[in-house]
């Protein structure tokens, strides 16, 4: 199977032609089973520019990271917090020289390494922030949070959701 710049040699078993979803709710809603800590390791791919083979492995521990991020402050409407896990993917590894790693962009599977989490909007967001949520209804998913403490108790329960033993995980907040 040829992908871009990648003739596919093994898949190891993963669906190499899909990505991770963009949003939370699509793994939640969907039943998704969790996400392995080898995610997407052992796939095997000859690489067009320079003929060598390469196999996708982890140089570093399987981890995923909460990165708060927020306008608040710096937007006169921003009242909320954003969340995101970014995940750390596996390298593709040149076979007979470790060490020696190409990216694998054209590779669906590869291709997203985030998932914006996302909060359901309640009638008493509405009431609370009209002008934010005038363009939502009540029971919509919406990627913002009212507070970062809220935000890491629901990343907390999602990354036990949506994720395997193994990852490890971390907070980082960008404001």
């Amino acid at each position: 199977m040829k992908l871009g710049q990648f003739e596919i040699l093994d898949t190891a078993g993963w669906d190499v032609e899909n990505e991770l979803p963009e949003y939370d709710y699509h793994l939640v809603d969907k039943k998704i089973i969790k996400i392995p800590s080898n995610f997407a390791c052992g796939i095997k791919v000859r690489y067009d520019y320079d003929g060598n083979t390469y196999t996708s492995k982890y140089h570093r521990d399987p981890l995923v990271t909460l990165v708060i991020t927020t306008w608040k402050g710096m937007c006169i409407e921003a009242v909320h917090y954003n969340g995101k896990f970014e995940i750390r993917l596996p390298e593709m590894e040149r076979d007979d020289e470790p060490g020696h790693t190409i990216g694998s962009i054209s590779i669906p599977i590869f291709n997203n390494d985030r998932i914006i989490l996302t909060q359901t909007i309640t009638e008493f967001d509405k009431k609370r922030f009209p002008y934010n949520y005038r363009y939502y209804r009540v029971g919509q998913r919406h990627p913002g949070f009212p507070g970062v403490k809220s935000l890491t108790i629901y990343a907390e329960e999602m990354f036990k959701t949506i994720f395997n033993e193994g990852w490890k995980y971390k907070i980082e907040k960008r404001f």
